[in-house]
């Protein structure tokens, strides 16, 4: 196996690794029903309707449902 096969192999791994943490500080944030973190889960730029972006209006809208 080359360098760059172990590279790539490592580079997935790792990326597996991260999504299945996320699952699990998702069901856990809520779980915990701890909204800032939750909310920092998502994208910085997350879209939240057609006019509003952000983790701010992703709060906000989490906070009235």
């Amino acid at each position: 196996m080359s360098d760059r096969d172990l590279l790539a192999r490592i580079d997935r791994l790792e990326s597996l690794d991260e999504i299945r943490q996320l699952a699990a500080k998702y069901s856990l944030s809520l779980d915990m029903r701890d909204l800032d973190a939750h909310v920092n889960l998502f994208a910085p730029d997350i879209r939240v309707s057609r006019e509003k972006t952000g983790r701010s209006h992703l709060k906000r809208w989490l906070d009235d449902t």
